[in-house]
């Protein structure tokens, strides 16, 4: 018996430990005039579920998602989602015609370009990725 709650204590530990990797391993950048500093998670999942469309000013939110490996980790901590449950997420939105589909990026450069030129834009990229004419916001 004490051997299981050994091992139950050290693997619950172990699945936090790689959830907390798994978030600090992403950053958000917006647009450099955006209205924002901080989100909460909860921010963020609203946006990227579409369901925070304007920002507290009042302007447009415009989200857009990378593909690969850094969506992936992006998707389950900060959508609830895995990836597939929010690819097909937004099929649905986009065939009932609430919505459009996000904009993809297969490079961190191609998507902090955008997030640069356009404006009320949020994305997110790998924390080691060296930032260009974009701000970083906090996650609260």
């Amino acid at each position: 018996m004490p051997r299981l709650c050994v091992f139950l204590i050290i693997s619950i530990f172990l699945m936090l430990s790689v959830a907390t990797v798994a978030i600090a391993d992403i950053k958000f950048i917006v647009h450099p005039d955006a209205p924002v500093s901080d989100l909460s998670k909860d921010d963020i999942r609203k946006i990227f579920l579409g369901k925070k469309v304007t920002w507290d000013d009042g302007s447009s939110i415009h989200f857009v998602i990378m593909t690969g490996n850094i969506h992936e980790k992006f998707t389950r901590p900060y959508t609830r989602k895995t990836a597939v449950q929010f690819k097909n997420y937004w099929r649905r939105i986009m065939f009932t015609g609430m919505g459009s589909v996000p904009r993809k990026f297969k490079t961190q450069e191609e998507l902090m370009q955008h997030v640069s030129i356009t404006k009320g834009s949020i994305g997110y990229v790998s924390d080691e990725c060296d930032l260009i004419n974009v701000k970083t916001i906090s996650i609260q």
